[in-house]
């Protein structure tokens, strides 16, 4: 998958720059792209080992709570017969019960304005009705 996605990555690259072909684009470039996305993806990492550890530390339910407004409840980290390597989230609506399924990065992403789409609900709010 990482080939393919840098493969797509050059192949647009190359074609706005007006080098041609992909495997044209200056290798140092690509060197630099690689480098990029090794220290990004070694910072998810980081990121998502100290939220784990957060989330394996709290005694009670993890809550969230949707920018459009709703609370959910984190059941469980998950991922994808078919992608292995494509982490998910599952949670429950608080309101409905229905259970839900976003990939990681987008449950804990931002949206397009710039909105983080779910934010943790603390216990100590909670407890004091802040999540209505």
């Amino acid at each position: 998958m990482d080939d393919l996605a840098e493969e797509s990555y050059w192949r647009f690259d190359a074609r706005r720059k007006g080098y041609g072909p992909w495997k044209e684009a200056p290798q140092s470039e690509r060197d630099a792209y690689k480098a990029e996305l090794a220290a990004l993806r070694a910072q998810l990492a980081e990121a998502q080992a100290k939220l784990e550890a957060a989330e394996k530390s709290s005694a009670c339910p993890l809550r969230y709570r949707h920018y459009k407004g709703g609370t959910y409840e984190y059941i469980t980290d998950g991922h994808l017969e078919w992608d292995p390597e494509w982490h998910v989230i599952v949670y429950r609506a608080e309101a409905d019960g229905s259970v839900w399924v976003r990939p990681r990065v987008d449950f804990y992403g931002v949206t397009e304005d710039g909105q983080r789409r779910f934010v943790k609900i603390e216990p100590e709010e909670a407890a004091q009705g802040g999540d209505q």
